[in-house]
């Protein structure tokens, strides 16, 4: 099942799309980004924040290549603790993004670059 969110400025998150595809493969997330782009038509300034699942970064740059694509911190934090087998490295991470994140100058909140 494929899921789209969209939040607000006032941080209200509310689904705006959904769909079924066979897996999570790149034919799949075409099919999805391609019917979203459909729906939504050109928005400026548009963000993506997902996991890092090679499928959805191939096809966010093919179908949306103005868009910016990020990662949100719990998938980052589960990555760090699976390849760093200390306790406390997930949680530095997460006050460093926290930090960073609400930086006022940059008004992001909990994501990371791609």
């Amino acid at each position: 099942m494929f899921v789209a969110t969209a939040q607000d400025e006032n941080e209200h998150v509310y689904p705006i799309a959904f769909g079924y595809g066979d897996s999570e493969n790149n034919l799949s997330w075409e099919w999805f980004l391609d019917c979203l782009k459909g729906a939504l038509g050109h928005i400026n300034e548009l963000v993506f924040i997902s996991n890092r699942h090679a499928s959805i970064e191939a096809e966010i740059s093919k179908v949306f290549p103005y868009a910016t694509h990020t990662i949100f911190c719990w998938h980052f934090a589960k990555n760090i603790k699976k390849r760093c087998h200390r306790k406390d490295v997930a949680a530095i991470m997460d006050k460093a993004a926290r930090a960073y994140a609400y930086t006022p100058s940059l008004n992001i909140t909990g994501i990371w670059k791609s």
